[in-house]
């Protein structure tokens, strides 16, 4: 295989960015959110399967109402292992203290 090297800079890669003639964000955002409300009033089975969707993914209904209690189980679990690691280094240096010298006989 020839690595080939050139001197002349190469060309990059160009970017589609078609923006639509004619495209109206808030207009289209505001259909998209009367069309999920019409789905929500529904009182078909399609309907209590999108109100039920909607309940689970924001958690009934506000996205920050169960934020309180998942922070203080982060830091429940946090503390627990930081305590467990604490544990831990505690019995590895009693251990060490109490069988340095014998290992250091056994080794002369």
């Amino acid at each position: 295989m020839a690595i080939r090297v050139s001197l002349f800079k190469i060309p990059k890669n160009r970017k589609y960015e078609y923006m639509p003639r004619y495209y109206d964000a808030e207009k289209a955002e505001l259909a998209e959110r009367l069309e999920k409300a019409e789905l929500l009033a529904e009182d078909s089975i399609e309907g209590a399967k999108a109100r039920i969707a909607h309940k689970l993914s924001s958690r009934s209904g506000n996205g920050r109402a169960f934020e309180p209690q998942r922070r203080k189980a982060i830091m429940r679990s946090n503390l627990m292992l930081v305590g467990i690691i604490i544990g831990l280094l505690l019995i590895s240096f009693f251990l060490w203290d109490m069988y340095t010298p014998e290992i250091l006989e056994f080794l002369e």
